[in-house]
């Protein structure tokens, strides 16, 4: 997650970390996960292909997992994806995005 989108779902007091905050980066998909997990929050990705993966081998073992958001990177401008993690955030809880998968695409504005 860029600095500028993490900055402004702070701003707005959404709970967001980094991947580059935990000096978390080079750890595999499973280990991002599972740790965004045991932190108790959602994974937001830009890597559809290796998450549905996971998020499919979660299921298969019945492990849980605290939700993950893809987005298409480069799609959306910064103000945007603030935007719509912000209606995604206070839309669902922990308990509604666990075990799922969400697509950032798919939370637009709804009058638009």
């Amino acid at each position: 997650m860029s600095g500028a989108v993490l900055a402004g779902l702070r701003r707005l007091g959404i709970d967001a970390e980094s991947v580059q905050a935990h000096a978390r980066l080079g750890l595999s998909d499973e280990a991002q996960l599972r740790y965004s997990t045991e932190s108790g929050r959602c994974f937001v990705t830009f890597n559809r292909a290796d998450f549905l993966r996971l998020h499919a081998a979660f299921l298969r073992s019945a492990e849980t997992h605290g939700g993950i958001v893809i987005g298409i990177q480069q799609s959306l401008g910064i103000g945007e994806t603030i935007r719509r993690l912000e209606r995604l955030a206070r839309t669902l809880d922990g308990r509604d995005i666990a075990n799922r998968v969400e697509f950032l695409s798919d939370w637009g504005d709804p009058g638009a």
